[in-house]
């Protein structure tokens, strides 16, 4: 693993995010209006500072080969008397082999290229870039706070930086009984694990968010009506649990098992659930299996809310108290 990079030598953040903009792109490029309030108006000072710095760099002729499409491959390799056959690997090897970077190079657009330097530090710092292109939804400030922290205790990656935000999220919102926010915590969490290949963990985060939907807490430790629980059986989670279990060939014994323990882990018990873990169970296997009109079907087996409990908010707004106040 190559040395980490030390925290006098990180690159500002807003330079960060236009190295890896710029990386691949042809010269002349220009981001999108809509970026602009995010990398400054300064941003092509940026750019040729990154260059001047020896981050950003013009690809050599050579380098950019990989980049043009099988048509301007051929048309250099038949100016210059070249056999077309072959993929596209065969055609820039062809090149390579046979041809002077002086006779194509004029032939060929020109590409910013990050250098190794920067190559090394867009690798190191991907929890930016990924938070800017994934839905994660964290400040840069708190990634850099973290980031900061790790890079003292010399053990600094993207992941680590990215659990501990959840772990904190998670934490902040079971703490504030704020169940809504914790629910969606898990749920932004469980895309992050599988989106790094780490599906044993994404399937318990998601069974969390199912576990705290069907208990029908949400923002501000209240209770939602019975009724309305309907909405959860079509969020999108259940078919992404569905695709999930898929691709780990996943029994329903082990989604029972998993459960269990994704409701033994859970940041925070609730103080009011609909139904026991055991029918949670019951349900999530029958929405698995196919069958619909779940809310009507497990009606009889609710707990009923107290409108006077010490330990949640409930209104029953079938008798419109809740507005009349």
């Amino acid at each position: 693993m190559a040395e980490l990079i030390k925290a006098a030598e990180l690159l500002p953040v807003v330079d960060l995010l236009l190295l890896n903009e710029y990386d691949g792109r042809e010269v002349g490029y220009e981001p999108a209006a809509y970026k602009l309030e995010e990398y400054g108006r300064d941003y092509r000072r940026r750019v040729e500072r990154l260059i001047s710095a020896g981050y950003l760099k013009i690809a050599t002729p050579e380098e950019t080969l990989v980049k043009l499409t099988i048509p301007a491959l051929k048309d250099i390799l038949r100016a210059n008397g070249q056999k077309l056959s072959g993929g596209k690997k065969d055609l820039v090897a062809r090149i390579v082999e046979n041809v002077s970077p002086e006779k194509y190079a004029g032939q060929i657009p020109k590409f910013y290229a990050a250098t190794e330097r920067g190559r090394r530090e867009l690798e190191q710092r991907s929890a930016y870039i990924e938070n800017q292109q994934q839905p994660y939804r964290f400040l840069n400030s708190e990634i850099a706070a973290v980031e900061a922290r790790l890079l003292a205790a010399g053990e600094y990656s993207s992941e680590k930086v990215f659990e501990e935000l959840y772990a904190r999220d998670i934490a902040t919102h079971g703490f504030a009984r704020d169940f809504g926010r914790l629910r969606n915590s898990y749920y932004d969490k469980y895309y992050f694990l599988k989106r790094h290949g780490r599906l044993a963990e994404a399937v318990t985060a998601l069974l969390t968010v199912i576990y705290l939907d069907l208990t029908g807490m949400g923002n501000d430790n209240t209770v939602e009506d019975y009724d309305s629980l309907g909405w959860v059986f079509e969020t999108r989670a259940w078919s992404e649990l569905d695709k999930i279990r898929t691709a780990l060939n996943l029994t329903d014994r082990d989604l029972k098992r998993t459960f269990e323990v994704a409701v033994e882990q859970c940041a925070i018990r609730p103080p009011f659930s609909y139904f026991s873990a055991g029918t949670m169970i019951e349900i999530l296997l029958a929405r698995l299996n196919g069958q619909m009109d779940l809310i009507e079907r497990y009606r009889f087996c609710r707990h009923e809310p107290r409108e006077d409990s010490p330990n949640y908010k409930y209104y029953d707004f079938s008798e419109g108290d809740y507005w009349d106040e």
